[in-house]
């Protein structure tokens, strides 16, 4: 009679292991949606390897603008860039030039 009782399921025995499982479940869905997350985690490196491309690109267009200002300056000014230069400042060309004119970016 005792080994039969025993035997017998009681909801009792069961709470300790839902609880443990429900923690489980709570911490396992932060681990992996939460907002320091692995899919949060991912996200970022994705980010990040945007910013460090669009940071390149800038970059590469400062070191372009800081050679064309190196040109200009007073030390070392290229005759042709200066010449560039004052007929876009200046809006003339001379009468046998056609002039195109375009946008810098």
């Amino acid at each position: 009679m005792q080994a039969a009782r025993r035997n017998r399921f009681s909801p009792r025995h069961a709470v300790l292991p839902m609880v443990v499982l429900g923690i489980g479940i709570y911490f396992g869905y932060h681990v992996l949606r939460g907002e320091r997350g692995l899919y949060a985690f991912w996200r970022y490196q994705l980010e990040i390897g945007k910013l460090e491309n669009e940071l390149r690109a800038v970059r590469e267009q400062r070191k372009a603008l800081q050679q064309r200002v190196q040109l200009l300056r007073p030390e070392s000014i290229d005759p042709d860039m200066l010449e560039e230069r004052s007929r876009a400042q200046l809006n003339m060309s001379r009468p046998s030039e056609r002039t195109i004119f375009r946008q810098i970016r």
